[in-house]
């Protein structure tokens, strides 16, 4: 679910609009010693446009679902 681009209204010389959401992810694994936690912020490559069949595709690919949509 890629970000969607939009050419501005300068014509062929302005720049693209880029309507999309950076991604974030949070990844905590617990384990016999506790829990191991990390944060990964992807680049504007990756950002995402944030359409409900978005949000059930990434909720879908969690472990057992559990996914949370957090909206900074």
């Amino acid at each position: 679910h890629p970000s969607r681009r939009e050419a501005s209204a300068q014509g062929e010389q302005g720049e693209a609009q880029v309507h999309g959401l950076k991604v974030r992810l949070r990844v905590r694994c617990p384990g016999a010693d506790g829990v191991v936690a990390a944060e990964l912020q992807l680049g504007e490559a990756h950002r995402t446009y944030p359409t409900d069949a978005a949000l059930l595709a990434w909720a879908a690919q969690a472990s057992d679902g559990l996914a949370t949509i957090v909206y900074d």
